[in-house]
């Protein structure tokens, strides 16, 4: 009895003692806080999941968290949020409440290495801030020629500054965690930037939960490619009913991936109906895809734009099947199929779906 015993108790001593060596600290101290809660998340699919919670006391906070992968945190803290990047690593976050944007985040050397490329990325980064005023000013005066010349400069640093994570990744492939940087930097790139960024990662660095997922939309990526056959998929009609994609073969077809809170969308959509106007008896469908997850606002904008063809959503925002089928990160965002299901074009608008259509229906 006494050896059973002893042997429960050794074994609980064990437990104990892996249980402690995968547990880690995240200590707050920060000058001015209110007392009340603190709230811990991170991400998981692609939304924030709330993970832990603690007591606000003379300006101080701990949570005492078990050892998981790499992940984005999201602080929550009277109203703020401070995000940062952690890997099974004691955190210590200090400051002043009144100077959030200056709070430190110290022991996280995933952290670490990201705060130093975006510090690399900071004089890129006030540029960019710069134009973007300067592109409002040239639209209010109505200035195309100058809107398109921001635009294009804006575009290219937008390239510098994915040049500078490329190569701190790189210089990184070997590390555990950074395949989450790769991923939150190139996770809704487009398929040659995407694999080319996942090639550069070490295979212990694949092997990470980021990593995959970046490999994953490589994969997926590949599937929604120009020359392949478009992916089926079935959702429901404003009408409740189901509607599969399959069921337009035959004709040319344009997918158009957009949500009613989505303002380019809305601005896009007098272009889209007077070009689908011109094609409708030409043998051309549009199928409009919805990202809302609200239907009422769904259906008000159809009637408010006037949009005549068939739209389908399952009323899931970002999560909605289709987009993730057919890789959409941004809105609004078209697909172009031939009669024979075949992907002939992606991401087109005006002139250019115009030019495409014109090719498809002679």
């Amino acid at each position: 009895m006494k050896k059973i015993l002893y042997s429960v108790f050794a074994a609980c001593l064990i437990l104990a003692a892996c249980q402690n060596k995968n547990q880690y600290k995240i200590n707050g101290t920060i000058e001015g806080l209110e007392e009340g809660k603190a709230f811990l998340s991170i991400i998981k699919d692609n939304s924030w999941v709330k993970i832990d919670s603690a007591d606000i006391k003379n300006n101080s906070f701990s949570f005492t968290q078990i050892g998981t992968e790499a992940n984005i945190y999201k602080l929550s803290l009277n109203k703020k949020e401070l995000r940062f990047l952690n890997v099974n690593s004691p955190i210590t976050i200090t400051g002043n409440i009144d100077k959030f944007d200056m709070i430190k985040v110290s022991g996280s050397e995933c952290n670490d290495l990201n705060k130093k490329i975006n510090e690399d990325k900071s004089s890129l980064i006030a540029k960019q801030k710069s134009l973007g005023n300067n592109y409002r000013i040239a639209a209010e005066q109505k200035d195309q020629k100058k809107m398109d010349s921001i635009y294009t400069e804006y575009k290219n640093i937008e390239t510098q500054m994915k040049l500078v994570t490329k190569e701190a990744i790189k210089a990184n492939s070997d590390k555990n965690y950074i395949g989450l940087i790769a991923y939150m930097e190139f996770g809704h790139s487009g398929l040659p930037e995407a694999e080319e960024v996942y090639n550069y990662l070490s295979e212990n660095a694949k092997g990470s939960k980021f990593a995959k997922l970046l490999n994953e939309r490589v994969i997926a990526l590949k599937k929604v490619e120009i020359g392949q056959i478009a992916p089926d998929f079935t959702l429901k009609t404003k009408d409740n009913k189901d509607f599969s994609l399959s069921s337009l073969k035959g004709k040319v077809v344009v997918i158009d991936f957009w949500a009613s809170w989505c303002g380019p969308c809305r601005r896009e959509n007098p272009n889209m109906l007077r070009i689908y106007s011109e094609y409708k008896d030409k043998g051309v469908e549009f199928l409009g895809v919805s990202l809302d997850d609200n239907k009422e606002k769904w259906l008000a904008a159809i009637i408010k734009d006037e949009l005549p063809w068939t739209h389908v959503s399952d009323l899931k925002g970002w999560n909605s099947a289709a987009a993730k089928l057919y890789c959409v990160s941004s809105i609004p965002c078209t697909y172009v199929l031939n009669k024979e299901g075949k992907i002939v074009g992606k991401k087109i608008f005006g002139e250019e779906l115009e030019a495409e259509l014109t090719k498809l229906t002679k």
